[in-house]
């Protein structure tokens, strides 16, 4: 990562290709995602009615490394009215961001149209769309929709995740993070929930999403608070794909017992360049970490991340150097158990970035001399942010230099 005072961020993942640009003077950002020198989005960004992110004025900003990813940690305010805070956090690792929006509603501050977080250009020629929806069974289906040369396509609510796919098949994904029931009812008060919409143009694909909008022709006071939403976004990496380790005759499955994590017997014959299997069912969950719609491991639950990242520190423990494949279905899925996202009450969820999150975590435990692989089956082969879970995240430190950062006031 380079950085400059009163200057533009470059964070780099080498060996995926991939290179994004933050301007410190802005509250936000990216400015740019570059994937092989080529520019495959540009100007991701908030607004509140009329008042765009360039006019935010830049509080402080942070950029780190912490748990094997790239940290870009900034917070502004709209010098006008109630002076709205807003603070977004945006994890870089392999080939996606983890995307946090805070928001410090004051009292008195007004929206008389819409709050927009997340919306993006990109450059270039698409052609279709792949559409990642929750269907009223409480299942996840997926659907393409090819884009004529003038579309524009609204969507309210919104989708869980879209897939644009250019014209030579590069993909760019868009989603919701966990918190489904935050996009669902956007800022509490007089607005109703945000929307998607996507409009082609000649030379870019125009992208607006908004969290709150306002239905009438007045200005509302939406809830004095503090609101947080997730998000994410993934792009084609062929050149980190091509590092998945493949199971083959030579790995062994390990065995796991629901108390101690892997037997004991089995990590000392491992060696010191092991190659094994997790599966994830070997795991052992209790009933209660599991997903209520579809009874796999829900990866927003505490158990399941406490269960999994056991068995990697094991395996961090055996060996520096060994293969490992992830097998039984590490993909996401809905949930409605509120204990998993701290609610007392069901909260509906899809556990994408509890996902990006363990595997983030991996590669930061295992370190790079491991090679990871975790397969996935159709339809989730359609998804970028799934294609490359195991591989180099790109921005793993030793623990003693996590914590190091560079802060930029302005």
């Amino acid at each position: 990562m380079n950085f400059k005072n009163n200057a533009e961020t470059e964070i780099c993942h080498t060996s995926a290709g991939w290179s994004c640009w933050h301007d410190t003077a802005i509250a936000g950002g990216p400015l740019r995602l570059e994937q092989s020198g080529s520019c495959v989005l540009r100007n991701y960004a908030r607004a509140q009615d009329d008042m765009t992110e360039e006019l935010l004025v830049m509080d402080k900003a942070r950029v780190f490394r912490k748990g094997g990813a790239a940290v870009f940690q900034s917070r502004g305010h709209f010098p006008f009215g109630a002076e709205n805070i807003y603070l977004q956090t945006i994890r870089y690792a392999g080939n996606t961001a983890r995307v946090t929006h805070d928001i410090r509603w004051h009292a008195g501050a007004e929206l008389a149209h819409q709050l927009q977080l997340g919306s993006v250009e990109l450059p270039g020629k698409w052609t279709a769309v792949r559409l990642v929806i929750l269907a009223d069974d409480g299942t996840i289906r997926m659907s393409l929709v090819k884009l004529d040369a003038d579309a524009e396509l609204h969507f309210s609510p919104q989708p869980l995740a879209v897939v644009f796919i250019r014209a030579d098949g590069f993909m760019v994904e868009f989603g919701l993070g966990n918190d489904l029931w935050r996009w669902q009812n956007g800022l509490e008060g007089d607005t109703v929930a945000g929307s998607l919409t996507l409009k082609n143009e000649p030379a870019q694909l125009r992208i607006t999403r908004t969290v709150a909008e306002v239905a009438g022709k007045e200005a509302v006071q939406p809830v004095a608070r503090e609101y947080r939403f997730g998000a994410y976004f993934a792009w084609s990496s062929p050149l980190l794909q091509q590092t998945a380790a493949v199971a083959d005759d030579r790995y062994v499955r390990l065995i796991i017992e629901a108390k101690k994590g892997v037997v004991g017997s089995q990590l000392q014959e491992l060696g010191e360049n092991p190659r094994v299997i997790l599966h994830l069912s070997d795991l052992k969950l209790p009933r209660q970490a599991l997903r209520s719609i579809d009874g796999c491991p829900c990866w927003e639950s505490k158990i399941t991340q406490k269960f999994f990242r056991r068995t990697i520190r094991q395996l961090a423990g055996v060996s520096l150097r060994g293969s490992l494949v992830i097998d039984g279905g590490m993909y996401p899925g809905l949930c409605c158990d509120g204990i998993h996202c701290n609610r007392k009450k069901d909260c509906w969820h899809w556990d994408i970035v509890g996902i990006l999150d363990a595997c983030s975590w991996m590669r930061q435990c295992l370190g790079d001399d491991w090679t990871i692989g975790i397969p996935q089956t159709e339809p989730w082969t359609q998804l970028p942010s799934l294609s490359c879970l195991g591989c180099a995240n790109g921005f793993r430190v030793s623990v003693d230099k996590e914590l190091e950062d560079t802060d930029c006031d302005t």
